[in-house]
């Protein structure tokens, strides 16, 4: 906390980005400053407890006997789909890392064209997207499987939505690419789609493990 004036200061706050996510810090601001300005109104802070049970929630992230054989389920579908099979150099098993980020602009006609689409093959815009991610990758590697993997906010517990924490998750889409047809690509990847959501609450350094073997 330091002081820019005699009426006026400034809160710095750090977190560690394992124990804090990005809903976290709008529902920290939120709370911050209601809590303040109770306090300067009336001198007692407002009420803000959530009801969400931390305990109950690391209880239910145990691995059990039935999510350990969901696990290596899971875990087998990714292997099969080139989990650790490198997308370019490399040798068998040392997958290589590239990060990084491609800004996109698509204009309103395109974009009108491909919700259309959407509409006629029922399925949402991110399963188009993922999709034609998926099939664009596999061309410039040759492959004819691969994942595409995307981040889930993991608020799916009552309470959660209101509660600090990271809670966010990996969900892993497998492709089958040999698929010639768009409509059938796109059916594939709304199934796949609704297959993986369902391993959402599995712990992803524990999906990890099982996919390379290292446990």
């Amino acid at each position: 906390l330091a002081r820019t004036a005699d009426d006026e200061h400034l809160l710095a706050l750090h977190w560690h980005h394992l124990i804090y996510d990005q809903v976290s810090v709008e529902l920290f601001r939120k709370e911050l400053a209601s809590t303040y300005r109770s306090l300067v109104e009336s001198g007692e802070g407002p009420d803000t407890a959530s009801p969400f049970d931390y305990r109950a929630f690391a209880q239910e992230e145990r691995v059990t006997a039935d999510r350990e054989e969901r696990i290596q389920r899971a875990a087998s579908t990714l292997r099969d789909h080139g989990a650790l099979e490198p997308l370019s150099k490399g040798r068998a098993g040392e997958v290589e890392r590239a990060y990084g980020h491609m800004p996109m602009a698509v204009d309103e006609s395109t974009t009108s064209q491909l919700l259309a689409r959407c509409r006629t093959e029922r399925v949402s815009l991110f399963t188009a997207l993922a999709a034609a991610l998926g099939v664009a990758v596999g061309r410039v590697h040759g492959r004819d499987r691969i994942i595409v993997s995307a981040h889930h906010h993991g608020r799916d517990r009552p309470g959660s939505r209101g509660a600090l924490g990271l809670f966010a998750n990996v969900v892993n889409l497998p492709l089958e690419l040999d698929r010639s047809d768009r409509a059938e690509m796109l059916s594939q990847a709304r199934a796949k789609l609704a297959e993986a959501t369902s391993t959402v609450s599995l712990p992803f350094s524990r999906l990890c493990e099982a996919t390379r073997g290292t446990s």
